[in-house]
């Protein structure tokens, strides 16, 4: 059987890299894949007021990541980028084999139409800017504010946000993570039973 594919997509802070991993917890046999990895090298970034700007896609390696799911779907084992954001580049790779369910989450999965045609299931986590603001701060204190609002909301709103139409279902992510989890892992029953 071909494996399924999920595509968990959102915005900063809608909880796609936690109810990944809760999901691959859940489900022994599934594999995860995150958008993260394929970024280019930071220093190839464009800046925006002094910032490097990391909410652009041209700054993600989709080609490579389109190789790396149509592998897995037709089951070969893949090696992808290991990358550190701190660093702003990759600093070695991963081992991802293919397994019944395959996870791939990122802010801008569906921005790819090709990769898009791939997923079994494209699931949109929705999130209200202020909330994202909030949690994103939560995580990275040492963020500038002013990013936030000058780069990544925008930006999201602008190359993200169009994507969610082409979703086969929306979830509020602005409840508890646990229900965010429950409600993707109901639609999975459905679907894979």
């Amino acid at each position: 059987m071909k494996p399924y594919l999920v595509g968990i997509a959102g915005p900063s802070a809608s909880g796609k890299s936690t109810v990944s991993r809760m999901l691959t917890e859940r489900y022994p046999s599934a594999a995860r894949i995150n958008l993260d990895d394929f970024f280019f090298s930071k220093d190839t970034f464009p800046l925006h007021n002094s910032w490097s700007n990391w909410e652009l896609p041209q700054n993600l390696d989709f080609s490579k990541l389109h190789s790396a799911l149509s592998d897995l779907l037709e089951g070969r084992t893949v090696t992808v980028p290991d990358y550190s954001k701190k660093e702003g580049k990759a600093v070695g790779e991963k081992i991802v084999r293919p397994k019944d369910l395959i996870i791939a989450e990122g802010f801008y999965l569906f921005h790819d139409r090709k990769i898009r045609d791939l997923f079994n299931l494209k699931i949109f986590l929705d999130l209200p800017e202020d909330i994202q603001m909030k949690r994103r701060l939560g995580r990275q204190p040492d963020l500038d504010p002013r990013y936030f609002t000058e780069v990544i909301a925008p930006f999201f709103k602008k190359h993200g946000l169009p994507a969610r139409k082409h979703a086969d279902c929306i979830i509020n992510a602005s409840r508890d993570i646990d229900k965010v989890a429950e409600d993707i892992m109901s639609l999975l029953k459905e679907r894979l039973s």
